[in-house]
């Protein structure tokens, strides 16, 4: 029998990847544009690198010892156009690391009707916040980046 992860669907659209692992066959295949990267493929040093920044004081509220009330704000953002089917369900959550300062998660849609970008993935970094009275996560930075279905212009970055 073959080890796979399991995808745990959850309400409103939501996907959120589990490490836990099932002892189903046959493994299954998935698909995946040219230029998409593994969900959590990220570099330590600079783990928003090949994100466009976002402002992230739209999302800020106060800190949250909770991570799934802290990136709550981001998920309700993305439920609205998924809920007007302005964007294209499964729309999935990843914890790519959680750890005693920080916190990376991504959110992933995919783009129907466009051929040159097939989905987009969005990147929050999240750091514990340990000054305030409520000690907990509160977001730090927020990135988004498009995959490309045919490719990057290497000279402009943009999907071809």
């Amino acid at each position: 029998m073959h080890k796979i992860p399991i995808l745990i669907l959850c309400l409103a659209g939501f996907a959120v990847a589990s490490c836990a692992e099932s002892q189903t066959d046959p493994p299954t295949t998935i698909l995946v544009a040219k230029d998409q990267t593994p969900l959590c493929d990220m570099v330590v040093t600079d783990p928003m690198q090949g994100f466009t920044s976002m402002d992230v004081m739209t999302w800020i509220d106060v800190p949250d010892s909770d991570p799934v009330r802290a990136t709550a704000p981001i998920e309700n953002w993305l439920a609205g156009p998924l809920g007007r089917d302005e964007i294209t369900a499964p729309l999935t959550k990843t914890y790519c690391q959680i750890g005693l300062t920080d916190m990376v998660t991504n959110y992933r849609h995919g783009v129907e009707g466009d051929d040159a970008i097939v989905g987009m993935t969005y990147r929050a970094i999240y750091i514990w916040n340990a000054e305030t009275e409520f000690p907990g996560w509160e977001l730090s930075q927020l990135g988004q980046r498009s995959e490309c279905g045919r490719g990057r212009d290497e000279a402009t970055g943009l999907c071809l």
